[in-house]
Formats: C-alpha cells, structure tokens, sequence
C-alpha cells in the first residue's frame, strides 16, 4: 500500500477520493475486451481488482470493488464486454466476480502488512490476486458446464493474459511508488 501518495490531508477526503479513482477506473476500463489472438480474450478487469486493494489498501480496494459489482448488478454496462445484470453473478462468469471482493481483501490486506513493498514482491501479489481470482472462477464455470476438464489446459490459456497484466499493473505500481516518495520528500523539506 502507497501510504504516502495523499491526494489530500483531510483522511476522509483522501479515503474519498482513492474510492473515486479506483471505481472509476473499474467502471471505465473492466468493460473493454481486448482481442489477442490467444484462447481468452484480455480484459482490465483482474488486474484492478488486485492493483486498487495493493495501491489503497483493503478498505478502499473492498469498497470500490464491491460497489462496481453493485452498480454492473444494477444494469450499469461496466462487466467484461460491457455486459450487466444480476444474472452474471449466477451464470458462467458468476465465479470470476465473485472472487473479485475475496481477491481484493488479500491482496489489500497484505499489502497494507507494508507500505513499502518491493517491486518483486508487488509483482507476485499482483500475479497471486489474479490467480485466485481465476481458480475460483474457473472452479465455479467448470462446475456450472458439469464438465470435466485438464485443469492445466484451462490455466495455460489465461496464463498470458495474466502475465502481462501482471507486468503492467508491476510498471503502474512503480510509477506511483516513485511519485509517492517525491511527494514524502516534499513534505518533509516543507516542514
């Protein structure tokens, strides 16, 4: 968790605002599919649900997360493919959002453990949250198909989605790291 990147003094208003940016961020960027020519199409999605909790910490991570399920619940068209309802909580995909809050409060708590986590160690909460996020859902789809499946073949069509969104959310996380520490020299200089 970036203890130090404060957008404002107040706690309640700097609470406020890390929910803003976080829902919007799920709200805006979770419902875009990206084609890639691979098994899964890739989507945003995953990766806000772990990168949110680790950059804000669990409160604010749960909070955003549940309210954009609440609001795609709702009708609002902000699932992967702009799709929205409360039958995505029952269908195929109702595992995968499910496991969302679950992923979100681990991720978040353990990152709160320290606010100054490695870049490796923030890379394989990143990589672990999504992993969670897909054995719980493929666990509830494959259940759903009454199917049996390789679960080896079902992980290894995810597994470059995940990797790369992995990397991304590792290269924001540094970004924002970098720009928190220039904020907390600021702030001790000026004091």
């Amino acid at each position: 968790m970036l203890k130090n990147l404060r957008f404002s003094p107040s706690t309640t208003i700097d609470f406020a605002i890390k929910y803003a940016v976080g829902l919007i961020a799920l709200c805006l960027l979770s419902p875009i599919e990206i084609s890639s020519g691979l098994q899964v199409a890739f989507t945003p999605q995953s990766l806000l649900v772990v990168l949110i909790p680790l950059l804000f910490g669990w409160k604010i991570g749960i909070a955003a997360v549940v309210s954009y399920l609440l609001l795609g619940g709702l009708g609002l068209p902000v699932f992967s493919g702009y799709s929205s309802g409360w039958d995505r909580f029952t269908g195929l995909s109702g595992g995968f959002l499910l496991a969302f809050p679950i992923s979100a409060l681990l991720i978040g708590y353990v990152g709160e453990q320290n606010h100054r986590i490695p870049s490796l160690s923030a890379a394989l909460l990143l990589l672990l949250g999504q992993l969670l996020i897909l054995l719980l859902g493929l666990y509830w789809m494959l259940n759903l198909m009454n199917e049996s499946v390789d679960w080896v073949n079902q992980l290894k069509g995810f597994a470059p989605g995940i990797l790369i969104k992995s990397a991304l959310g590792l290269i924001i996380y540094i970004i924002l790291r970098r720009i928190a520490a220039r904020m907390e020299i600021k702030s001790a200089s000026e004091i």
